[in-house]
């Protein structure tokens, strides 16, 4: 029996006009994002993004994070 791999990602939170990376964290064997992405991290604006990874094996797991948009203050 081979074990599945285990993956989870943080939600964060950008100001507006801003990005943030999202890291799905080291050691899979492949990755691929929602956006099309197949890299360990991606920067992204305000969204859903799910990722799936996959170990050497062929077993895949996934996550979803949200990143939401903070207002920029009004002077």
């Amino acid at each position: 029996v081979v074990s599945s791999p285990s993956v989870s990602l943080a939600n964060a939170s950008v100001c507006a006009g801003n990005t943030t990376t999202i890291d799905a964290g080291a050691g899979f064997g492949s990755y691929s994002w929602s956006n099309g992405s197949s890299t360990q991290t991606i920067t992204v604006s305000a969204g859903t993004y799910m990722v799936t990874v996959s170990n050497n094996n062929g077993c895949t797991a996934s996550a979803q994070a949200i990143v939401s948009t903070n207002a920029l203050p009004t002077p």
